[in-house]
C-alpha cells in the first residue's frame, strides 16, 4: 500500500511539474475545438454577408422578383374598374403563395403598373422642335401614396370612350414627374396632342420617396428617357400617370397595355441557408407564371435565381480557399499535441518504469496515461466549443452543431490517444516490429498526396453541385506530409555523407556533431513535419495574398460574369485576407512551438551526451557546436523543402482556384512574395538558433555527473 502511495504521489508530483506543458496543450485542445465548433456558423455568417452585400448592391430592377405580361382591360363597363385592379393585385399577391418559404417569408407586398405604348404627342401652340417627345400613359393601383402633388390638381377620371371612330374632344387628365416635364418643356396646364383624345397636364409631382424601388422598375415615370429616333433626332420619352378610372373609357388603348409587377426581396432576411431553395422556387414560378383575370399570362424573371448560384459558387471557391488554409494549421496542432505528449512521457520516464516494477503493465499506465490526456482534453474542448457558441450563437445557418461531432471527436481523442501512445514500452533487440510496416504507411501518404494534387489540377478545389472534396481540402497537408517523410528518408543518407567528409577534419566538435545528427537527430518526424507544414503553409498564404492583391488590382468592370466582380469591399475578400494572415501567425507560432517541444524532449539524451563530452574536456563553445549539429542540418533541409513546397502550392492552388476568374480580373500569373518569404526563414533560423542555444545552457548547468546518471537511465 505505501509503494501505490509512494508512485500516487511520485506521478502527481511530476504532474505538477509538467504543469506548463500540461497548460500548453490545454490551450491548443481550446483554440482547436474553437476552431471545429466556430467554422461552420462562421462560414454560414460569412456566406450570409456575402449574399446579402452583393444583392444589396443591385439596382431594384435586377434584385427584385419581377414579372410581366399583357395587361387587359378586365372589363369595359364604366364603374367596375376598381374592383378589377383589386382584383389584379391580389392574383399578383397571392402567386408565389403556392410555394411556401422561403419565397413567400421574403417577398415584400408586391407592387405593379400597367402601361400604354407611348405614342408622338406634340405640346399645343408649340412649332415642331429637333426634340421629339414621346408619351404613354400608366395607371397604378397605388398612385396617390406614391406621389406628392407640387403644382397642379390630382387627374380626374377620364369620361371618353376610346371604342369610337373618331377621336375624343375630351382631354386625358395626366400627372407628370416634375423632372420630366423639366426637361421636356411641359407645365400645368398645357395640352398635348395625343392618339384617341388629347392629353391636359392636370397636375406635377415629386416622389413622395425617392429610395422606393418602384422609381427604379418604372423610371419613366419618375424623368424623361432620352433616346434617338430612326431618323437621327433626339426623344425624349416619359409616361404619366391617369386616374384608374380613366381606363373604362380606356379600355381598348389598355387593352394592349403591358403589365409590369415586381416583388422587392427582404435581403436583410435572407441567409445562405435560404439561397439554394429560394433560387429554385424561383425558377419554378418562372416555369409556371400567373393567369391573371383577364386571361392574360404573366411571366416571372429568373435573373434572381442566377444571381443566386453565382454567389453561392463564389462563396464555396472562397471557402474552398480557405478549408485549404485551415488545414496546414491543424496538422501542426497535430505535430504540436503530438510533441507536447511525448515530452511529457519522456519526463515521466523513471515515473513510469517504477510503476512498470512494481507490477504495472504496459496497459495500465497506458490507460492511465489515457485517463490524464481526458482529463486535459474534455474541459479545455468544452472552453473552446462553448466560446464559439457564445459567439455564433444561433448563426449556424439552418445547422445543426451536432454536424461537426467527427472534427470535435478527433479534438477530444487526439491527445489522449497521443498520450497513451506515447507510454515508454519495453525495448527489445533487434528491429521493431512496427518499422516493417512503415514504409506501406509511408506509400499510402505519398499515394494519397499524389492524388490529391492531381485532383486538384484537374478539377479544381469545387467540384460542380458538391462541394469540396475532403481529399481536396487536406491536400496541403497531405504533400507536407509525403515531403516530411521524403525529407526524413533522404536526411540521413545526406548526414552520413557529411560525416564521411568530417573524418577528414580534425574538428572534435564537427566529428561528434555529424554523427549524433546522423544516428540521433534531436527534430523528429514530428518537429520536422510541423516545421514543413508551417513554413509551407505561411510561404503559401503569403504567394496568395500577394496573387490575390494583384487581381484586385486589376478587377474589371466589363466582366463576362453574371455578377460584378470582387473588390476590397466584401466580406469575402476580407474574410479570405484575414485568414491568411492570420495562417501565416498562427502556424509559424505553433512550428516554432515545436522546435521548442522537439528540444525539451529530447533533453533526457542530449545532458546524457553533454555529461560525456565534458568529462572528456568539450569546452563551453565545442558543446554549443554540438548542440547546433544536431538541430541545424535538420532544420536547413525541413525549411528548404517547406519553403519549396509552399512555391509550389502556391502555382497549383492558385491555379486550380483560378483567383483571377474568381476576382474578375484579367488572368496573372501567381505572384510570390520573396522579401516575406525570406522574412519567414530568417525567423526560423533565429528561433532554432535561440533554441540551441538555450538547450546548449540548460545541459552547461548539469553536473557531469548528473548528466551522465541521466544517460544511464
Amino acid at each position: 500500500m505505501r509503494e501505490r502511495r509512494s508512485a500516487a504521489g511520485l506521478m502527481v508530483r511530476q504532474a505538477r511539474a509538467d504543469a506548463p506543458l500540461i497548460a500548453l496543450a490545454a490551450f491548443v485542445i481550446a483554440m482547436a475545438s474553437l476552431l471545429v465548433t466556430a467554422a461552420p456558423a462562421a462560414l454560414a455568417s460569412l456566406a450570409t454577408a456575402e449574399l446579402r452585400h452583393t444583392l444589396d448592391g443591385f439596382p431594384a430592377v435586377r434584385r427584385d422578383l419581377t414579372a410581366s405580361g399583357t395587361f387587359g382591360h378586365p372589363s369595359a363597363r364604366r364603374g367596375s374598374t376598381g374592383d378589377a385592379l383589386a382584383t389584379i393585385t391580389d392574383t399578383i399577391e397571392r402567386a408565389p403563395a403556392a410555394l411556401g418559404p422561403p419565397l413567400t417569408t421574403l417577398l415584400e407586398t408586391p407592387q405593379w403598373a400597367a402601361l400604354t405604348d407611348r405614342e408622338s404627342a406634340q405640346i399645343r401652340g408649340s412649332t415642331p422642335g429637333v426634340v421629339g417627345l414621346e408619351l404613354g400613359l400608366a395607371v397604378s393601383p397605388e398612385w396617390r401614396d406614391l406621389i406628392e402633388i407640387t403644382d397642379g390638381s390630382p387627374p380626374a377620371a377620364w369620361t371618353g370612350d376610346d371604342d369610337v371612330a373618331q377621336p375624343s374632344s375630351d382631354a386625358i387628365e395626366i400627372a407628370l414627374s416634375a423632372a420630366a416635364a423639366q426637361e421636356m418643356g411641359i407645365a400645368v396646364g398645357d395640352v398635348l396632342d395625343f392618339g384617341v383624345a388629347p392629353v391636359r397636364v392636370a397636375a406635377l409631382y415629386e416622389p413622395t420617396d425617392a429610395d422606393d424601388p418602384f422609381w427604379q422598375h418604372e423610371a419613366t415615370l419618375a424623368g424623361a428617357v432620352e433616346r434617338r429616333a430612326d431618323d437621327g433626332r433626339k426623344l425624349l420619352a416619359a409616361d404619366g400617370l391617369v386616374d384608374p378610372g380613366s381606363i373604362a373609357g380606356l379600355a381598348e388603348t389598355f387593352a394592349g397595355a403591358r403589365i409590369e409587377a415586381w416583388y422587392p426581396l427582404k435581403t436583410a432576411e435572407l441567409t445562405a441557408a435560404d439561397a439554394p431553395e429560394l433560387a429554385q422556387q424561383v425558377r419554378q414560378i418562372s416555369a409556371t407564371g400567373e393567369v391573371l383575370p383577364t386571361g392574360e399570362f404573366v411571366v416571372f424573371s429568373s435573373i434572381l435565381a442566377s444571381d443566386l448560384d453565382a454567389i453561392r459558387q463564389r462563396v464555396e471557391v472562397a471557402t474552398a480557399l480557405m478549408a485549404l488554409l485551415v488545414a496546414g494549421p491543424l496538422g501542426v496542432v497535430l505535430a504540436v499535441l503530438a510533441l507536447a505528449a511525448r515530452t511529457i512521457a519522456q519526463r515521466r520516464a523513471v515515473t513510469l518504469g517504477l510503476a512498470r516494477v512494481r507490477g504495472a503493465t504496459g496497459t495500465q499506465l497506458r490507460v492511465a496515461m489515457l485517463l490524464e490526456g481526458l482529463l486535459i482534453a474534455i474541459p479545455s474542448a468544452a472552453i473552446g466549443a462553448g466560446v464559439a457558441v457564445a459567439l455564433f450563437a444561433g448563426a449556424y445557418g439552418g445547422r445543426s452543431p451536432i454536424e461537426i461531432w467527427p472534427a470535435v471527436v478527433v479534438v477530444l481523442a487526439a491527445f489522449p490517444l497521443l498520450l497513451a501512445a506515447s507510454a515508454p514500452r519495453p525495448q527489445f533487440a533487434g528491429r521493431s516490429p512496427a518499422a516493417a510496416y512503415r514504409w506501406v504507411l509511408e506509400l499510402i501518404v505519398v499515394g494519397a498526396a499524389a492524388a490529391s494534387v492531381v485532383l486538384l489540377a484537374r478539377r479544381g478545389v469545387v467540384a460542380s453541385g458538391s462541394g469540396l472534396d475532403p481529399l481536396l481540402a487536406a491536400a496541403p497537408l497531405l504533400v507536407a506530409a509525403a515531403g516530411t517523410l521524403g525529407v526524413l528518408r533522404i536526411y540521413p543518407l545526406l548526414m552520413r555523407a557529411v560525416q564521411r567528409s568530417s573524418r577528414r577534419s580534425r574538428s572534435a566538435v564537427s566529428s561528434v556533431g555529424s554523427a549524433r545528427a546522423a544516428r540521433a537527430p534531436t527534430l523528429g518526424f514530428a518537429t520536422a513535419f510541423a516545421l514543413i507544414v508551417g513554413i509551407s503553409v505561411a510561404v503559401f498564404s503569403l504567394g496568395t495574398a500577394s496573387t490575390l492583391r494583384r487581381a484586385l488590382s486589376q478587377s474589371v468592370e466589363a466582366t463576362r460574369r453574371e455578377i460584378p466582380p470582387l473588390d476590397a469591399g466584401h466580406p469575402l475578400v476580407a474574410a479570405v485576407f484575414a485568414l491568411l494572415g492570420l495562417a501565416v501567425v498562427v502556424t509559424l507560432v505553433l512550428c516554432l512551438t515545436a522546435v521548442v517541444l522537439g528540444v525539451v524532449a529530447t533533453t533526457r539524451q542530449r545532458d546524457g551526451v553533454i555529461g560525456i563530452l565534458r568529462v572528456l574536456g568539450f569546452s563551453t563553445a565545442q558543446l554549443r557546436g554540438v548542440v547546433a549539429w544536431e538541430l541545424a542540418p535538420v532544420a536547413l533541409v525541413a525549411t528548404v523543402a517547406a519553403v519549396a513546397l509552399g512555391l509550389v502550392e502556391v502555382f497549383v492552388v492558385v491555379a486550380a482556384i483560378d483567383l483571377p476568374a474568381f476576382v474578375g480580373a484579367e488572368p496573372s500569373v501567381p505572384r510570390v512574395d520573396a522579401l516575406a518569404t525570406t522574412a519567414i526563414v530568417l525567423v526560423t533560423a533565429a528561433a532554432v538558433t535561440v533554441a540551441a542555444l538555450v538547450a546548449a545552457a540548460i545541459a552547461r548547468r548539469r553536473s557531469p555527473a548528473a548528466s551522465l546518471r541521466m544517460g544511464l537511465e
